[in-house]
């Protein structure tokens, strides 16, 4: 008989409980004078008119007249000021999260906003020594819980994916070559697959096997490089994609032989491409065809958080790449963090404000966070308890009636009639 699949709830009853996605709004430095923000108390952040026109209140879906001097207050998670250092950002949004990424919970960390909003700085920073984002900081947490004291207890692989999605296709970014997922497609590889229990996830991308934080920042520094940028002008290194790292962690404890499961869990930090307005970004030709990509990849993730807050019986997850990746961050089995990055100039009050209500209504979300336990490695548990059952069992036979039967040694498949 196959084995099993197996879960482990959040609650140890066996109940599973549901969790809101977490959200933090991010708001970054300007040099220009005015502000449209005003940051309260670390969780509150109100969006002020200041005479530019603003629809009603956002957080119901409600819409009012246009009016002027408009002001909007949204609670949320966390809200960092202009202030907030990266590793701030680290600490008090992300490290609790990916602790529970160690514990064996997929766990999503999801980075949104306009172009030029400071999302790609809060991932990467600029570069592993200038203040070094969420991935860097990421793999350094990685290989401090690596050499935790009680590691040498557990069996660890570790293994780090980095792609891009850029005009919704998929593109390696770890290969020698980078290669487009339609190209590779002929070859059966590098699709987009799902599995009962693993969710969604992607055949033949290039997983490489890493041990320490520098292997991690080797393979993110290098696929950086090859990842699609351009200038806007708003924009002097515009992201012309969404951008994965995945790192993957199988681990199994070495003593516990009896109903030992070792498990399987996935961090993706995700850096989506910021939504565009044609009229702000003066693109034209291949850089216009882009930025509708992108900002049709970013409606089709509204439309799904719209349908999932909404509780429709259909979600439409497949209508892009983007949202095919996301399902089981959205509404499935992970834990997701959502940092929302806007700016306080006064300029770009209208996408700050869009960037909210997106936030609002993905903060919404319910997902249940459950651990995936091997089932393979389940049922060699299963198979050793039953062995040592079946051990002790003809001991005690001989023991009983002094049976002429030799108990093999733990290490013999077999016992002999004496």
């Amino acid at each position: 008989m196959a084995p099993i699949p197996v879960w482990v709830d959040d609650d140890v009853s066996g109940n599973a409980r549901d969790e809101c996605v977490h959200v933090c709004i991010r708001v970054r430095p300007s040099s220009a004078p005015g502000s449209c923000v005003r940051v309260r108390h670390g969780q509150e952040i109100q969006l002020l008119g200041d005479g530019i026109a603003l629809p009603g209140s956002p957080v119901h879906g409600e819409s009012a007249p246009l009016v002027e001097n408009e002001k909007h207050l949204f609670t949320f998670d966390s809200v960092l000021d202009e202030a907030t250092t990266q590793e701030e950002v680290y600490e008090r949004t992300c490290r609790s999260i990916i602790d529970k990424f160690f514990d064996g919970y997929n766990t999503s960390v999801l980075v949104y906003g306009q172009t030029g909003s400071g999302k790609t700085f809060t991932v990467t920073g600029a570069g592993r020594d200038r203040h070094p984002g969420i991935a860097y900081r990421a793999a350094q947490h990685v290989e401090q819980w690596l050499t935790r004291p009680d590691a040498s207890q557990f069996e660890t692989v570790v293994l780090v994916s980095l792609m891009e999605i850029y005009n919704d296709t998929l593109i390696d970014l770890l290969l020698e070559s980078p290669t487009m997922a339609k190209d590779k497609d002929a070859a059966g590889k590098l699709r987009i697959r799902e599995d009962p229990v693993l969710g969604v996830f992607v055949n033949g991308l290039t997983r490489v096997p890493v041990e320490t934080s520098s292997d991690i920042v080797a393979l993110i520094e290098k696929g950086s490089t090859r990842r699609h940028i351009a200038a806007t002008s708003m924009n002097e290194f515009s992201s012309r994609s969404h951008s994965v790292l995945t790192i993957t962690i199988h681990q199994r404890h070495l003593d516990d032989e009896e109903g030992f499961q070792a498990k399987r869990s996935e961090l993706n930090i995700v850096d989506l491409a910021g939504s565009e307005r044609q009229s702000a970004t003066k693109a034209t030709g291949h850089r216009l065809r882009e930025g509708a990509k992108i900002n049709a990849s970013l409606s089709a993730l509204g439309l799904v958080i719209k349908n999932l807050v909404e509780g429709s019986t259909h979600v439409p997850f497949r209508n892009s790449a983007l949202t095919r990746l996301l399902q089981n961050s959205l509404g499935g089995n992970a834990r997701t963090l959502l940092i929302a990055c806007i700016s306080p100039t006064a300029s770009c009050v209208s996408e700050s404000l869009s960037t909210l209500r997106f936030a609002a209504r993905a903060k919404l979300i319910q997902n249940r966070p459950r651990v995936y336990a091997d089932p393979k490695m389940a049922r060699i548990a299963q198979l050793e308890s039953e062995l040592a059952l079946a051990r002790s069992q003809l001991e005690a036979c001989r023991c009983r009636d002094d049976a002429p039967y030799r108990v093999a040694p733990a290490g013999d498949a077999c016992c002999t009639i004496m």
